[in-house]
């Protein structure tokens, strides 16, 4: 066989260009990039526990008496879990009316609602609203 009988070929090789070697760069780049601060956030200590703050709406009359909406709030920088919630009206600890609530969970930086029920129209005497308490998970 000659060499001239031979039919071209359809392939033709492709070298990287300027072009291709600036997007394999780019891409590494981003690529550590995501890495870095995915091992910096997965390795950092959340060294704050969690803040719990409540803020009670007004009271609103229901069929069971009056409720009160709470919205509780976690301005710390961990988790808190089983948070109880206790509201209570009256000057005192005896002639007061007490209700209380629970929250599963509350992530930093998040908040949640929750309503107390109470018998009597706790507007009208000194409600006070607290978080007694959590668990870190």
């Amino acid at each position: 066989m000659t060499s001239g009988n031979r039919k071209p070929s359809r392939f033709h090789p492709v070298y990287p260009t300027r072009l291709h070697w600036i997007a394999a760069g780019l891409g590494a780049a981003v690529f550590v990039a995501v890495i870095a601060v995915l091992l910096t956030y997965g390795l950092q200590e959340r060294g704050t526990p969690p803040v719990v703050t409540v803020r009670p709406a007004p009271p609103a009359r229901v069929a069971e008496g009056y409720s009160v909406v709470v919205t509780v709030e976690n301005i710390g920088g961990s988790t808190a879990a089983d948070i109880e919630i206790e509201g209570r009206t009256g000057a005192d600890e005896v002639a007061g009316t007490v209700a209380r609530a629970r929250l599963d969970y509350l992530p930093p930086g998040s908040s949640r609602k929750a309503t107390l029920i109470f018998g009597s129209n706790p507007g009208e005497g000194d409600l006070r609203v607290r978080a007694l308490g959590y668990r870190t998970p």
